[in-house]
């Protein structure tokens, strides 16, 4: 038995030895599809993929190698269940090694998405913050189909009010524009509304933005069309198509094919009309907003087809909408984690089972039946926190890989990583107890053993 467990444990090593230079082959691959491929957003998926099987098939060779060095190095180490932990845990790898990496892969997965979510979230949070001036606002919903309803009768009205100092407004259209639509937004400003606007490149056009036809696009649209800084888009108007000179792009994270943004001036030269979508008031200083709020309820129309929020609401409501877009990543992910643990437990269960008789052969001589369950728990945290620890450098390349290649090649949206510390550790403490749960009937099975009748055929 013993010399057909070395025979075993000699092939398992070279079996890890050659996933690991696979491994290495499938980073080579990854690296070559983003050089290659600057847009190809397949191209981008198929890089994120090797990437985790590369890690997958890397991990197993790398705990190996660790624990081999922790017990060369502490071969005297205590107390002996984790002496006897990483040791069994250096010669199970061959075994376990692809669930193991399994639980990893699933792990680092839950990070980077977590990751990438978290960055996405903040950098929208961010820009809600850094685009919503106004106090209050008045539209017809969150219907961009609505037709506009404001009039500058009502706008006139509102501005008559003594608490008001000034207004934003905004009008969307829709037009044809080569193989699909182009969404066209108008705006009129006032400066401290000017300013919620964050410039990638170029400069803001405000000098020459009512006089001139001059255009901010959305970083989506600079991404799918191929804007730049300068370059002409001629936007199908009522009276023809008009070329518009893009002064400068800027951040948006509202629609993921992106808008061209004109004044509200030139949109009424070339369309004719008068009406807007919604207006931002801007209260004067100390002026209680809960009592402006009210006021302004009183001059909405009574048949509801318009509706005023706060700063604070809609921005509220925004991230509300994001959460629920994203909260099915989360279910994917514990899915993808519960998967790997139930690996975890087959693996181990079989272990265990092929180790029945060394387990009877330490009971036998003395081995206390609580020493082996330390020592099978201690072997499994083992090889789980550096699973885990592994996990989490390969979930920050998955959320780099998210949001550096797949999110702009997908909606054309750019944003910083964040190091989320919950992202980061829920994942890594749910595989380590996930990991710990699949031990708990493998090791009292294990401790249950009769040795007599293990040893029997020995």
């Amino acid at each position: 038995h013993a010399a057909r467990y070395s025979v075993s444990a000699d092939s398992a090593a070279r079996g890890l030895a050659r996933a690991a230079w696979a491994g290495l082959a499938c980073v080579m691959l990854a690296s070559a599809l983003l050089t290659l491929s600057s847009r190809s957003l397949y191209a981008g998926f198929a890089a994120l993929g090797a990437c985790i099987v590369a890690a997958m098939l890397l991990v197993p060779w790398l705990v190996q190698h660790g624990l081999d060095a922790v017990a060369h190095r502490h071969s005297r180490l205590r107390p002996l269940p984790l002496r006897l932990a990483i040791r069994g845990a250096s010669r199970s790898m061959g075994r376990i090694g692809m669930a193991v990496a399994a639980l990893m892969a699933a792990t680092a997965t839950s990070v980077g998405v977590g990751l990438m979510v978290a960055s996405f979230r903040g950098a929208v949070d961010d820009w809600l913050t850094q685009l919503l001036r106004a106090e209050i606002y008045i539209s017809p919903g969150f219907d961009e189909q609505a037709p506009p309803r404001i009039d500058e009768q009502f706008i006139a009205r509102v501005m008559q009010l003594p608490e008001v100092t000034t207004v934003s407004k905004i009008r969307r259209a829709r037009v044809l524009y080569g193989d699909g639509e182009l969404r066209v937004t108008a705006y009129e400003l006032p400066a401290e509304a000017e300013r919620g606007f964050q410039f990638l490149h170029g400069v803001a056009p405000w000098p020459a933005w009512n006089n001139g036809d001059v255009a901010m696009s959305s970083e989506p649209l600079s991404y799918h069309r191929g804007k730049q800084v300068g370059d002409l888009i001629d936007i199908p108007t009522p009276v023809g198509r008009r070329p518009f000179r893009i002064a400068g792009i800027y951040s948006d994270y509202g629609s993921e094919r992106g808008v061209v943004a004109v004044s509200l001036a030139r949109f009424r030269h070339y369309w004719q009309d008068q009406r807007v979508h919604g207006i931002g008031i801007y209260p004067r200083p100390k002026v209680d907003s809960r009592q402006l709020e009210r006021t302004l309820m009183a001059l909405l129309p009574r048949d509801g087809s318009l509706a005023a929020w706060s700063n604070a609401s809609l921005k509220s409501r925004s991230l509300a909408v994001f959460d629920r877009t994203f909260a099915i990543t989360h279910v994917l992910t514990l899915f993808a984690a519960a998967i790997a643990a139930l690996g975890v437990f087959n693996a181990l269960l079989a272990l265990h089972l092929e180790r029945g008789r060394e387990y009877a052969m330490l009971l036998a001589t003395g081995l206390a039946p609580a020493a082996l369950r330390s020592t099978l728990y201690l072997q499994t945290a083992v090889i789980a926190v550096l699973a885990a620890g592994l996990a989490l450098p390969l979930g920050v390349l998955i959320a780099k890989l998210l949001i550096a290649f797949i999110n702009i090649r997908s909606f054309g949206w750019s944003m910083q990583l964040s190091l989320d510390a919950h992202a980061l550790l829920l994942p890594a403490a749910g595989a380590l107890l996930a990991a710990l749960a699949a031990t708990v009937y493998p090791a009292e099975r294990a401790v249950r053993i009769d040795p007599a009748t293990a040893l029997r055929y020995e």
